[in-house]
């Protein structure tokens, strides 16, 4: 939703496009940015046929979600390294999520959770809390958005 909005609401070419909102989906307050967002391959939901509105966003979801923005609507060409081996937790990162990760984190969009001991984690199915959510997305924005 917060993307479809920065970019002021486009329309969607497509609709009903996961089974699990079919009922209800023209009439959800996200319907029309989850259209776009499927339309401009910015979510593949969390299966070819589900969306899964009312569970928890992961970190690596978001991620993966903010990236294909980047690149598949914002059209930013984005190469990655393989940053996200500051994580001591990197080998928990699904493989779909890497280069999202290893971007977020190459370009500083995401900085990961530090321990006591001083080692970063990212924590990749954790979920994604709304203050992580709007500083990752602020960053995001100072990078990427004029």
């Amino acid at each position: 939703q917060v993307l479809y909005n920065m970019e002021k609401q486009p329309d969607a070419t497509v609709d009903k496009v996961f089974d699990d909102l079919n009922d209800v989906y023209e009439a959800e307050w996200y319907a029309d940015a989850v259209a776009w967002a499927e339309d401009m391959n910015i979510t593949t939901g969390v299966s070819p046929t589900m969306f899964k509105p009312y569970d928890a966003i992961t970190r690596e979801q978001a991620m993966a979600m903010l990236y294909r923005y980047a690149v598949n609507y914002m059209q930013i060409d984005i190469h990655v390294g393989n940053a996200a081996s500051r994580f001591k937790d990197e080998a928990d990162i699904k493989g779909w999520a890497m280069p999202a990760v290893s971007w977020g984190s190459e370009v500083g969009i995401i900085t990961g959770i530090t321990l006591s001991d001083g080692s970063v984690i990212m924590q990749p199915q954790g979920s994604l809390e709304r203050s992580q959510a709007a500083s990752i997305i602020h960053r995001f924005c100072e990078k990427y958005v004029d």
